[in-house]
């Protein structure tokens, strides 16, 4: 039975119920390849560029534009084969049907990411050589072309691997439908949401916020899920250095997929229908949810007001908030609403925490405002300029490999916060 649910005959058996997927991914890279391609080049042909104006967006078409296009419906093509492949261990009935059957859990994984990889490999196959022949009818074949859409092919398919592995993630480690909606969207957003309240809590509460992205902040914004890490790759592929983005991405894929086969091969069947199947889970999630929704309602609320009430709203804010979130956790959790006041002990074990996070942005425990970096580990200097109308300048001062700073010009001679960037 092991040998026979890899043969061509049991693949082709198992996957009837599924042949809209591949479906769906013919049309949509046949939308994302030759369509999109053939209507670029009619809008060259418009505009008389020249021969080789022409050579060149051919060229950076296979590498920015065929790039993001591609990615997006490898995406969509990932989560819709996950989703399917998957699907049944949301209900007990089939989840003991198919764990009954005389076959490994690691081998029936295994069956299906064969699927899922094959439902993507045949369109995109298909629909790249398409595209490849539509630019060498134009007179645009070359072997860089060929070895850009091969680098392309692979490329795509670590990204459908990183997006079917973490949806599977999901769905081996939660027992409902509304759990694991709200869990797939918390694994893709829940960096973005963190980065930009950490960017709003620094603006409020530090004199010398920097407002680009460095250090745990970027990390925490272009690495904290497989989305970021994905649209950071796209936006490093197209300014040529992309290898230490690429190993990240890679790396990310590993891990994946590595926790999508364990949470698979060990996840216990008398646990569907619970919220979450490793019960483990719900205090941790509780914890990377209750404290920055308590810190980030607390900041709506502070930023209301326009007197001196500001911190009384924030403090309600921040009450308000960690009960609610955890209230709404606990009860979708049990699916029962007289759960809401449920670990009492926790909840204000998260408030504490809530406080301490507070309490550190407002009085400055870690010495944001005051930090001065050592002049060998100095790289620019940022000056906020603040003029009569209000508006708000940035002057960056770099440092030279000559041990001087170099600077902009400023405009008015004003007392400004300064933030000081190290390595």
């Amino acid at each position: 039975m092991k040998s026979k649910i890899y043969s061509s005959e049991y693949i082709k058996n198992s996957s009837k119920g599924q042949r809209w997927i591949p479906a769906f991914a013919m049309i949509a890279f046949l939308l994302a390849f030759p369509v999109a391609e053939l209507i670029l080049m009619g809008k060259w042909n418009e505009r008389s560029y020249t021969q080789s104006q022409l050579a060149y967006l051919y060229s950076s078409l296979w590498s920015s534009d065929f790039l993001t296009m591609g990615a997006i419906v490898a995406a969509v093509t990932a989560f819709l084969a996950a989703v399917s492949g998957f699907w049944y261990l949301y209900s007990p009935r089939k989840v003991d049907f198919y764990h009954s059957l005389p076959v490994r859990r690691s081998a029936l994984f295994l069956h299906r990411v064969l699927l899922a990889v094959i439902y993507y490999l045949i369109p995109y196959i298909i629909m790249e050589f398409v595209a490849v022949c539509i630019g060498a009818a134009r007179g645009y074949y070359s072997l860089s072309i060929m070895k850009k859409a091969l680098i392309l092919l692979v490329i795509h398919l670590l990204m459908y691997l990183l997006v079917y592995f973490s949806t599977v993630l999901v769905i081996a480690c939660t027992g409902t439908m509304l759990m694991g909606a709200l869990a797939w969207a918390g694994l893709f957003i829940y960096s973005i949401v963190l980065a930009v309240m950490l960017q709003i809590s620094g603006h409020l509460f530090f004199d010398t916020w920097y407002e680009g992205s460095y250090g745990i902040l970027a990390a925490v914004r272009d690495q904290g899920s497989p989305l970021m890490v994905i649209v950071s790759f796209i936006d490093k592929y197209s300014s040529g250095s992309f290898g230490k983005q690429l190993l990240i991405l890679i790396l990310t894929l590993f891990i994946m997929a590595a926790l999508s086969w364990m949470a698979f091969c060990r996840r216990r069947s008398e646990n569907t229908g619970k919220a979450l199947v490793y019960t483990w889970m719900e205090p941790v999630l509780s914890a990377l949810i209750t404290i920055p929704s308590g810190l980030g309602i607390g900041l709506i609320f502070y930023m209301i007001p326009e007197d001196s009430s500001k911190t009384a709203w924030w403090i309600f804010g921040m009450i308000l908030g960690t009960i609610l979130v955890h209230g709404i956790l606990e009860v979708i959790y049990e699916m029962d609403f007289h759960r809401f006041f449920r670990r009492k002990v926790q909840l204000m074990i998260f408030g504490g925490f809530v406080a301490i996070c507070a309490l550190t942005m407002k009085m400055d425990l870690l010495r944001y405002d005051s930090y001065f970096p050592a002049y060998d580990n100095l790289q620019g200097v940022v000056v906020n300029v603040c003029n009569l109308s209000y508006t708000e300048q940035l002057c960056n001062v770099e440092k030279k490999k000559t041990e001087s700073i170099r600077s902009g010009i400023l405009l008015h001679q004003t007392i400004v916060p300064v933030c000081w960037i190290s390595r």
